[in-house]
Formats: C-alpha cells, sequence, structure tokens
C-alpha cells in the first residue's frame, strides 16, 4: 500500500465529522490489504507506531529541513524499515544517524505525506481515527461482527494484531 493512499484516507476522515463516513473511509482502505499491511495501516491511522517509541522528538522531526518529492513514491513496507532502523540506531553519533534516515525517508515523501508523517512520529495525529471507529471499520471492510471485533480487543488489547487477523 502507498503511503499517499493512507494519506488520502486520513485527510478524508478529518474532514467529516460523520461516523459512518469515517468509518467507510477507513473500511475501504482495509479491503483487499494483506494482514501485515493492515496492521501497520490500523497503527499508523490510529495514531500509533508499530515499533513503540523510536527515539526522535519534536525537534528532530521538525527541524529537518527537507525539499519534499514532486510525486507520492513511498509505501507502508520502505516507512516499517526506515522507522525499524531508527529505533534500532544507538550508540555514538546515533542522533546524527537518525537525522540521516529521517531526512531520506522525507526526501521522497509528497508535502502532504511529510506533514502526515512528522504529525505521526511525535504523536500528533489527530484525525478522529479512535479505536472505536477503527474497529467498526475493520468489521464492515472484514464483514466481522463489531461486536466480535471490539470483544477481541479488548481481550488482546493489540486493535492492529487484531485487524491483522480479521484481514486474514
Amino acid at each position: 500500500m502507498e503511503l499517499i493512499q493512507l494519506v488520502e484516507t486520513s485527510n478524508e476522515v478529518a474532514a467529516t465529522r460523520s461516523r459512518k463516513k469515517k468509518i467507510a473511509a477507513l473500511a475501504d482502505l482495509l479491503r483487499g490489504t494483506d494482514e501485515t499491511i493492515a496492521a501497520q495501516a490500523i497503527s499508523y491511522l490510529s495514531g500509533e507506531l508499530p515499533q513503540g517509541k523510536i527515539g526522535v522528538g519534536y525537534a528532530m522531526v521538525y527541524g529537518l529541513e527537507v525539499e519534499p518529492a514532486d510525486s507520492p513514491s513511498i509505501d507502508l513496507v520502505e516507512i516499517a524499515k526506515a522507522l525499524d532502523e531508527v529505533k534500532a540506531t544507538r550508540g555514538s553519533g546515533s542522533q546524527r544517524k537518525r537525522a540521516e534516515i529521517l531526512t531520506d525517508l522525507l526526501s521522497r515523501a509528497t508535502e502532504e505525506e511529510q506533514s502526515f508523517l512528522r504529525r505521526l512520529l511525535v504523536g500528533e495525529l489527530r484525525q478522529g481515527a479512535l479505536a472505536g471507529i477503527m474497529a467498526d471499520a475493520i468489521a464492515e471492510a472484514t464483514g466481522i461482527d463489531p461486536d466480535v471485533v471490539r470483544r477481541a480487543a479488548m481481550v488482546n488489547g493489540d486493535l492492529p494484531a487484531v485487524g491483522a487477523a480479521a484481514v486474514a
């Protein structure tokens, strides 16, 4: 899945107050994805990184001046690899190396994608895709009863994992 698809869905969700429209937009995105991509998309659209804290803060993320790409070309697999690498970077010079990785990632993103990524990385992705709406979107995308999805998420405690299992 391309990042631009996620960004467009995020923008659509943020632009409406209708719970039904939010669910429909999210379900449309999730329909037909594989389980790994579904889990990642659910995490991102819920404003969370699957990797957890990766060792970057607001100053670094917004301090990187990167010219945006002219056209979208990043997929979610590339983002996951870059963020895994950022998280794994430790020791002397790690801040510089993290900045290099993020600069490379952001340089391949359009302005709209950069904005999404920056907000995601610092925990400021506020678009109205809370867990309840996301659970209902998973249910709609997969045809599973919403109560079953919500119960599974409550028991498991990991909505992206529940979404991946539902998609699979």
